[in-house]
């Protein structure tokens, strides 16, 4: 996936929404699975008789989801009607 390279007309901005103007994506370069490896990974996912429902590509994948679920973790840690773990269901 490729991304323009970022405006600093947008910096205070992305310090309101992310709490940082610094862009966590490289704007040049390559970036993610060639398109080739990306096509084969979905067709042998798509055509899989059962798995996982998403599919990670790319040796990036995972850092970047792991970041943005820490990130949404500690977004839901601000709203103190949060409680996690769910305390135990009562009968």
């Amino acid at each position: 996936m490729h991304f323009a390279t970022p405006s600093a007309v947008y910096d205070d901005l992305r310090r309101e929404l992310f709490g940082t103007a610094e862009v966590p994506w490289r704007a040049e370069g390559p970036l993610g699975a060639p398109v080739a490896e990306a096509v084969d990974a979905l067709r042998r996912h798509v055509h899989a008789p059962d798995g996982p429902f998403r599919l990670l590509v790319g040796a990036d994948a995972p850092d970047q989801v792991t970041a943005a679920l820490r990130a949404r973790c500690e977004d839901y840690a601000e709203d103190d009607r949060l409680l996690w773990p769910a305390p135990a269901a009562t009968p």
